[in-house]
């Protein structure tokens, strides 16, 4: 049986994507869709954790 994330562990997924694309590519230049891709989530869920991109920035 496959376990799904806990939603701290998806978090961090999403924060750990973001920061390695905001650093490659810039923060301007990395949208939510390439950190979703990179993830492997769908939006809904990163939306659930961050409402803006501005969000996910400070966090």
């Amino acid at each position: 049986m496959t376990r799904t994330p806990t939603g701290s562990a998806t978090r961090a997924r999403i924060l750990t994507a973001a920061n390695e694309l905001f650093y490659a590519q810039g923060i301007r230049a990395t949208n939510a869709d390439r950190i979703i891709e990179q993830v492997g989530i769908t939006k809904v869920t990163f939306y659930r954790h961050f409402r803006t991109k501005s969000e996910l920035v400070v966090a």
